[in-house]
């Protein structure tokens, strides 16, 4: 992961370090969990498209739990693997009523709302119980 200058973040050490591998998935179901259901991303999990586990498969807890910018910068991944998801199963999101760039913002702000909310979720369930401190 890079910063905008084009150097190295250093993030910070997250629980699947400490946690054995079946505490990880533990977790990792716990934050799945709070995940926003009204957006076009989660409408993925009804096409069997796990978007959390291949989108996010490296970057999942620095989305869920990172500095802001980091987990927003995988807005861009989401948005490119939804658009491709789109056109491999022929889904229909009304594309054919906006230009091309029209659509690939709509669907660009739909994954920023998503991770967004996803992280204000997970604030309102775990702040103060020691995981985001």
């Amino acid at each position: 992961m890079y910063s905008k200058e084009n150097t190295p973040i250093k993030l910070l050490p997250w629980p699947s370090d400490d946690l054995t591998e079946q505490e990880v998935e533990g977790l990792r179901s716990a934050l799945r969990e709070l995940m926003p259901l009204d957006t076009m991303v989660a409408d993925m999990w009804d096409w069997d498209i796990h978007f959390e586990n291949s989108t996010f498969v490296d970057t999942y807890f620095d989305v869920a739990l990172g500095p802001e910018d980091v987990a927003l910068a995988e807005a861009e991944s989401l948005k490119e693997d939804i658009l491709g998801w789109i056109d491999e199963y022929g889904m229909d999101y009304a594309q054919d009523q906006m230009t091309q760039e029209e659509f690939e913002a709509m669907v660009l702000m739909q994954c920023r709302e998503f991770i967004l909310g996803w992280r204000g979720n997970i604030v309102k369930r775990f702040a103060g119980k020691g995981i985001l401190e």
